[in-house]
């Protein structure tokens, strides 16, 4: 059986809307990869759009009940035969060459455990508004973790999407799967990769299109869940004081308060 480089995990639940650009995106790619899709219990049609495409580089799997989103990623990368994988959202794409740039990062360096690049977010219809990317670091390289860790800690938006990260399998294995416990897993894992002995890549591209919209996978996800609640317990899963979390809440409303007071002036 034909081992691949890389792996694409795809979790999907009714994304029969976007999930065609998803694959496309993926299938495009010149790369030797395999792409995984985790259906969590769809009721539309978007398992019979999967099965429409019949390539060989797709491997549809069907949860038997719905499994959440955490749970189905970790189940993608138990599945994983490739040496690194990332994830791609059914309702997100990837741009050409971001499989190939990334596993190339990775391979040049040995030691580490991941690479992330930035993300451009688009609207539903597909149209770019914004780039997103690691602001303190603009030539790519191990990134200086101590200053990384600060910055997610510290900052209200986050330096990073989660399918703009690719990993190494086998060192994802030493430090466990996500935290199945926790709605901030993706968080919370980078948090982890920070403070181990491998390096953390950043590549200054744009590797991964977010699709912005109300019903966006992700996002959807998240409001549903206690998303301050679980940064606290992750934050404490690592000796880290939960008053950091709220510091950086009072600096954003103090902010907020001054500019409206600059504002009204």
């Amino acid at each position: 059986m034909h081992k691949p480089e890389i792996s694409v995990i795809m979790a999907t639940h009714n994304g029969e809307k976007y999930i065609n650009k998803a694959i496309e995106s993926v299938l495009s790619q010149d790369a030797d990869f395999e792409l995984i899709i985790i259906d969590d219990c769809s009721n539309d049609a978007t398992p019979s759009i999967i099965k429409g495409y019949g390539d060989k580089r797709i491997r549809l799997l069907f949860n038997e009940n719905n499994m959440g989103i955490t749970k189905t990623y970790n189940r993608g990368i138990r599945e994983c035969r490739g040496e690194f994988f990332t994830f791609v959202d059914h309702d997100d794409i990837i741009p050409s060459q971001s499989l190939g740039k990334r596993a190339s990062v990775l391979k040049n360096n040995t030691n580490a455990v991941a690479v992330f690049g930035k993300s451009l977010r688009i609207d539903e219809e597909g149209r770019a508004y914004k780039v997103k990317g690691y602001p303190l670091s603009r030539k790519q390289g191990p990134i200086d973790k101590r200053v990384f860790e600060s910055y997610m800690l510290f900052s209200p938006v986050s330096p990073w999407d989660h399918g703009s990260f690719m990993f190494r399998k086998a060192y994802v294995e030493e430090l466990g799967y996500y935290d199945e416990e926790l709605v901030v897993a993706d968080w919370e894992f980078v948090l982890r990769c920070c403070r181990s002995d491998f390096d953390i890549e950043y590549l200054p591209e744009i590797v991964y299109h977010y699709r912005a919209h109300p019903n966006n996978f992700m996002r959807k996800y998240r409001r549903e869940r206690h998303w301050v609640r679980d940064k606290r317990l992750a934050m404490a899963k690592h000796g880290l004081p939960s008053s950091l979390l709220y510091y950086r809440y009072f600096i954003e409303s103090a902010k907020g308060i001054c500019s409206r007071i600059s504002y009204k002036r």
